[in-house]
């Protein structure tokens, strides 16, 4: 789900990062997975959220789908904190 968003969003033009709003769905998934204040996490979420408002997906769906792609990137960035202890 991840790879998926991001290159969408690299198919999409999106090269450098722009400022992004803040959605509350991000804000409540963030919660749920522990994890409010991780600005990488909030931005990540509401930009998957645009993405999948725009592929038309139902509001419960779309909150099914950014919780899925939210585990998978806190999962990430735990691996990715493992590498770089084991560095």
């Amino acid at each position: 789900m991840v790879a998926a968003i991001d290159a969408r969003l690299k198919f999409l033009g999106k090269k450098e990062p722009v400022p992004v709003t803040i959605s509350s769905r991000a804000r409540d998934i963030a919660d749920e997975l522990d994890l409010p204040d991780n600005e990488a996490m909030l931005e990540f979420l509401s930009e998957a959220e645009i993405l999948l408002e725009a592929d038309g997906n139902d509001p419960e769906q779309t909150y099914d789908l950014m919780f899925q792609a939210g585990w998978e990137f806190a999962t990430l960035m735990v691996e990715a904190g493992a590498r770089r202890q084991i560095q």
